[in-house]
């Protein structure tokens, strides 16, 4: 008989913070074995084995995503005698981090004509990603500045007087798709005047 190690995924995906169970299937054996999880980086996994089930064929992984980021993870199947590998499979886990965004400033006060520049940061995320900006008003202009790794500035404008409400979101750089968002409050007076 052959010895059969099957994993029921070898690409898993798993968010940080969450978990996911694999099973692990052996067939074909007729010696004492016993299933080993060899992590590359214990930074971005951790993995935990359930009770054997099945007539001691088959076993969960349950892998859990510590920091978002790609990795391996080999399962080896070892004999209970000598503890010699006779199977390897290899696992490849994706961690997908919690995506967010922050400004440097939740509000804004300044007055009509003048220009205020806040700092967009984003984090837990390694994909490609772009940000946007919605004004609910024209009492500001917006205008973005250059990218600095993974900030980059916004100039607001104060058009006239009154208060406005800007939306930045975090996008997905293909899809566009909204992957966190933050809301920052600008008030812009108007200028006192001199009356001579």
């Amino acid at each position: 008989a052959m010895d059969v190690l099957g994993m029921s995924e070898l690409t898993v995906e798993v968010g940080v913070g969450k978990s996911k169970n694999l099973t692990a299937t052996c067939s074909g054996v007729n010696y004492p074995v016993y299933l080993q999880a060899y992590m590359i980086n214990t930074d971005l996994v951790s993995t935990k084995w359930g009770s054997w089930r099945d007539n001691g064929t088959k076993v969960d992984l349950t892998i859990t995503g510590k920091k978002a980021g790609r990795t391996y993870i080999y399962i080896y199947m070892r004999r209970s005698s000598d503890n010699a590998i006779l199977k390897t499979v290899r696992v490849y886990v994706v961690i997908i981090g919690n995506p967010t965004i922050k400004a440097s400033e939740s509000s804004v006060s300044m007055t009509h004509g003048s220009a205020k520049r806040i700092t967009m940061s984003y984090g837990g995320t390694n994909s490609v990603v772009k940000m946007s900006v919605r004004a609910s008003n024209d009492v500001v202009k917006l205008q973005w500045g250059n990218w600095s790794g993974n900030t980059v500035p916004l100039t607001i404008l104060g058009v006239k007087p009154g208060s406005s409400q800007l939306t930045v979101s975090l996008l997905n750089g293909s899809t566009s798709a909204v992957l966190a968002s933050t809301t920052v409050y600008v008030y812009v007076r108007s200028m006192a005047r001199i009356v001579a």
